[in-house]
């Protein structure tokens, strides 16, 4: 019988080794700045095919030097067990500041790994600690990531899910592997 690539052993040990020396004790979210929230503007229209998971940011827009927190929201996110993808952003305009508002059972900054947060890159590893897999309804909240607008008046930055710095891979029940559709999200500095 064909074993995927992706089960619970091998993510618990990736899950370790990249993401248990994030750099800040697991403190990301501890932050002195109050945050602009992110305004939506266009809502993502996810995939008719059940089995794409969508997961995507919300576009916004942010002021010269204040912090912003971009949502993370999914839809078709049905019978998930497990997911790891990476984001990536301009490093020029966004300098990261942690993540925040938690949506999913179990996921919290320590699911993060920031080590190259410096140079535009994010990565998140996630599973349902109780291995029956989790349901949420479409656009909901599963977390923010903010940052300090360090662009210019008038630059702007993609907000992107990739495989960078680590690869995208879903899983549902009985090994059941996911694809994966987004969209891309931009900030905008004023």
């Amino acid at each position: 019988m064909y074993k995927p690539f992706f089960t619970i052993v091998p993510f618990l040990i990736l899950t370790l080794c990249l993401f248990s020396c994030n750099g800040d004790g697991g403190n990301a979210a501890t932050k002195a700045t109050t945050p602009v929230v992110a305004k939506e503007k266009n809502k993502p229209i996810p995939s008719k095919d059940k089995r794409k998971v969508m997961v995507t940011g919300k576009s916004a827009t942010v002021k010269a030097g204040e912090v912003v927190c971009v949502d993370v929201v999914a839809y078709n996110f049905t019978d998930v067990l497990s997911m790891q993808y990476g984001m990536n952003w301009d490093k020029d305009v966004l300098e990261y500041q942690s993540v925040k508002s938690f949506g999913l059972p179990g996921l919290g900054a320590n699911n993060f790994g920031n080590t190259n947060a410096a140079s535009g890159k994010l990565a998140i590893s996630w599973f349902d600690n109780n291995l029956k897999s989790i349901s949420v309804e479409d656009g909901k909240l599963i977390y923010q990531v903010c940052f300090k607008a360090i662009g210019k008046s008038g630059t702007q930055s993609k907000f992107v899910i990739s495989s960078d710095p680590i690869v995208i891979e879903f899983s549902g029940k009985g090994d059941q592997m996911l694809n994966l559709d987004t969209q891309m999200a931009y900030v905008k500095v004023q």
